[in-house]
Formats: structure tokens, C-alpha cells, sequence
């Protein structure tokens, strides 16, 4: 784990992360979503983003984590963010270069424009990683995607933000990306 990160999320989950210490974090499966966010001390325009995100991905028993301070560098209120969660999925996985162009695809329906597109190692072994950019509500949202496999499951991993030079931070956490 990267010096000055924590672990977040569980066998509830699916899955493990490491994020910064100093970001927050909500393990959707066991949390009352309003009490938590009541927790973290965003306000305005970043609680509603974090309101609207959240509800979907509760059902999933997903993590959430968010970088408090981004909001004060963002042009947009935007706090940086993560969000991931683990579905059932075929025993074996399909190829890569299959998975790869059916997550391009998908994203690609929703307007996003992708940069880069390939599997990379991470610490439990590799995961596909995808980023890419995403017009939403006037902002440029800069994402990043990871999906893991494990027998049974994929684990997909999106972190966001809206401001540059992020990437190097997201790979870092993307690398510590570990289904359980």
C-alpha cells in the first residue's frame, strides 16, 4: 500500500482500495447514506453530486471516497471521487481485448471520449484500465475505470474528476485495487 493511503471497503463490498488518508470514505453496503454524507462536510453543489451518485450505488454495496479539499481547487465545486463495486460475472473472463471494446463501447454511448484503453498490472495481479472523458452537466468530468477480475466477479473501480493531473494519483490507487 502507498505510504500515506489507507484500505477502504470489505468482504461486504467485494472488494479493497487504498485512497489517501486524508480523503473520505463510505462503505455503501452497512452505511445510512444521509447520516454518512451529514459526516463528510461537503456541502452544496458537491453534497448534491454526491446525493445523486450515491443512491444507485448503495444497491450495489459499493465504496465511496472523496477527496474533501478538491472541491476548494475545483472550478466547479467538483470533489474528486471513487466509487466501486463488484457484480457477478462469468466463471471465466473473457479475453481483454473483448472486455476492452465492449467498455469502450458502452462508455462511448454515454458521449465519453476514450484516451487510453488497455490491461495494466496492479498489485493482485492485472485489471483493465480505461480513461477517458465524460461531458456531464457542463463539466468535463476526467475519468478513470479498472476492472478486475475474480472468479465469478468483476470489480470496476471509477474515479472522477474535473481537474488535470490527477492521472498519476488515480493509477496509484487504481494499482491497489483488490477483490475479496
Amino acid at each position: 500500500m502507498p505510504a500515506g493511503f489507507k484500505r477502504v471497503g470489505g468482504a461486504a463490498n467485494g472488494l479493497t482500495i487504498a485512497v489517501p488518508q486524508e480523503w473520505i470514505a463510505l462503505d455503501l453496503a452497512t452505511a445510512d447514506v444521509d447520516k454518512e454524507l451529514k459526516r463528510t462536510g461537503l456541502s452544496g453543489e458537491a453534497l448534491q453530486q454526491a446525493k445523486r451518485s450515491l443512491r444507485s450505488l448503495a444497491d450495489n454495496k459499493a465504496i465511496w471516497a472523496a477527496d474533501r479539499a478538491s472541491v476548494k481547487t475545483s472550478r466547479n465545486g467538483f470533489a474528486t471521487n471513487l466509487n466501486g463495486f463488484c457484480q457477478d460475472s462469468e466463471q471465466t473472463p473473457p479475453p481483454a481485448d473483448r472486455m476492452i471494446a465492449d467498455i469502450k463501447g458502452q462508455l462511448q454511448q454515454f458521449g465519453a471520449k476514450i484516451s487510453e484503453a488497455g490491461e495494466v498490472p496492479i498489485d493482485a495481479g492485472k485489471a483493465i484500465r480505461v480513461v477517458y472523458t465524460l461531458p456531464a452537466r457542463g463539466i468535463d468530468i476526467r475519468g478513470t475505470q479498472y476492472y478486475v477480475q475474480s472468479p465469478g466477479k468483476t470489480c470496476i473501480v471509477t474515479l472522477s474528476t474535473d481537474q488535470d493531473g490527477r492521472q498519476a494519483l488515480f493509477d496509484e490507487i487504481g494499482r491497489t485495487v483488490q477483490p475479496v
